[in-house]
């Protein structure tokens, strides 16, 4: 199995590229079980010996392929949060592409394949976690300490906030949208989560 902690962004390497880019695609289409080596290197392509130069067997590369993505999602959020800048202009851009991701149809079906395989792949959980929503909680955490130091706001516990700002953005659509009950979020009704829980969020945090 491959190592799912969070790495350092790979040397460009079109082969290398290409594999990921189909297996990418495979896996989140027919899950791990119903993806086999030889169709990824079809799709590629590429021959079997490339495809197993550049990992050592299909667990190498299902890791491979999930820590990237999500290190890609992550990619998107980083940078939006400016410490200097008012609560609202800060959180609100950071929760309007948050929505925008976990609402992405291939994050929905990313989510659904970590899940479905994780009795397979335990620690790919962890990474998972670790790579994505534990770097996320965290950015966010550090920008409400500093808003709390500065008293802008009161936040204790920042890293029990940034938890709870992110589980109010998912709300139970997420959930919903997970198990198939309904599509993803219109631009609207992003849009008017948004609305309703960043001014709710920053009002339970106000300095006092």
């Amino acid at each position: 199995m491959a190592e799912t902690a969070c790495a350092a962004v790979t040397e460009f390497n079109p082969k290398r590229d290409a594999i990921m880019v189909a297996a990418t695609r495979l896996f989140l289409e027919r899950g791990y079980s119903g993806t086999s080596m030889e169709a990824i290197a079809e799709a590629a392509p590429v021959s079997k010996p490339t495809l197993y130069t550049h990992f050592r067997d299909k667990n190498d590369l299902f890791a491979a392929v999930v820590m990237q993505r999500c290190e890609a999602f992550l990619a998107n959020m980083e940078g939006l949060l400016d410490h200097a800048l008012e609560p609202d202009l800060a959180l609100r851009p950071l929760a309007t592409k948050f929505i925008e991701m976990i609402h992405d149809e291939e994050a929905l079906a990313l989510y659904r394949t970590v899940i479905f395989e994780w009795r397979q792949f335990p620690e790919l959980g962890q990474g998972f976690y670790d790579c994505g929503p534990c770097k996320a909680h965290n950015m966010l955490a550090a920008y409400l300490q500093h808003q709390h130091d500065r008293k802008r706001m009161h936040v204790p516990s920042p890293v029990d906030a940034a938890a709870l700002f992110f589980s109010m953005l998912e709300g139970d659509q997420h959930m919903k949208c997970m198990l198939g009950v309904r599509g993803p979020l219109t631009q609207a009704e992003r849009d008017a989560v948004v609305d309703l829980v960043v001014p709710v969020f920053i009002r339970g945090f106000l300095a006092r």
